[in-house]
């Protein structure tokens, strides 16, 4: 069911993608969005708290919103830094 759900999603931004983004930055956006992606995934279960236990406060004592948060901005501004070092090699030539 998941794969009837996500893959017409990822198909769309995959298809946005290559119309909004130019030829030479669309590898750096590409990984970011497929980065952001497995890490939004793989947090999922975490930020919406499934395990969590009022008997166990020990049990996902993290906020792990504010983390995932935290690595999609990091994984931003790794993008944003790798698309102005394209930018500034193509109008230095």
């Amino acid at each position: 069911m998941h794969d009837f759900l996500l893959a017409p999603v990822v198909i769309g931004v995959g298809v946005l993608v290559s119309r909004a983004v130019p030829d030479r930055y669309r590898g750096p956006v590409q990984g970011a969005l497929v980065a952001g992606g497995i890490v939004a995934l793989t947090a999922l279960p975490y930020v919406l708290g499934f395990g969590r236990s009022s008997s166990n406060p020990s049990a996902l004592p993290n906020n792990y919103a504010a983390a995932l948060g935290i690595v999609l901005v990091l994984i931003a501004a790794v993008t944003a830094v790798l698309v102005a070092l394209r930018r500034s090699r193509r109008r230095g030539r």
